[in-house]
């Protein structure tokens, strides 16, 4: 079947510990082990992985989540995939009046301090796996090996001043655009 099988790129190296049942996912840039469940078979054929069930049919009719089991394997070796290739990065801006990004090198090197309109500073400890990068005083970015770990630690620090509808200031995504809401009329 064909909606069983993932395309392999060129540069990538994928390896099946059918014992262990460990998917060893290695491109130039880093390496991805996943556990694969015990339901499934995995076949590498020269460019592609093929996912199937094991062929116990009562197994399939008692319990209707095995079935899922086969499409949420092949999201998560996808996406492995594309991680072990790429980067990941998003870029924040800060609007407002007197919103800024520092962050404090003398001490440490992965501490950033916003300055939000509170009366106080607020520190945020970036994680030993993300870089980030100061553009401007309100804009930075970050990045990392993971998609899933860069929308988190977004929204994480997007949750700080998230973007009001009224004067449109707080956290925003690079291109993102806030449509202001009219105010009170007199």
């Amino acid at each position: 079947m064909k909606n069983n099988r993932i395309k392999i790129p060129n540069n990538l190296k994928i390896i099946y510990v059918q014992k262990k049942k460990l998917l060893i996912i290695q491109s130039p840039l880093r390496q991805k082990v996943l556990k694969i469940q015990p339901e499934l078979i995995l076949a590498i054929e020269k460019d592609f992985l093929q996912i199937n069930l094991k062929s116990d049919n009562k197994l399939k009719k008692k319990n209707p989540t095995i079935r899922a089991l086969k499409s949420v394997a092949k999201s998560m070796i996808k996406q492995s995939i594309i991680e072990t290739l790429y980067f990941f990065y998003t870029k924040l801006r800060l609007v407002g009046v007197g919103y800024r990004v520092t962050d404090l090198k003398k001490i440490n090197e992965k501490l950033l301090v916003l300055k939000l309109g509170y009366s106080h500073s607020i520190f945020f400890q970036v994680p030993n796996d993300t870089t980030i990068s100061h553009l401007k005083q309100t804009n930075f970015s970050f990045s990392n090996t993971s998609f899933a770990r860069v929308t988190q630690l977004a929204a994480f620090i997007r949750s700080y001043k998230k973007p009001e509808p009224y004067k449109g200031k707080g956290i925003l995504h690079q291109n993102e655009k806030i449509l202001l809401k009219e105010g009170k009329k007199v």
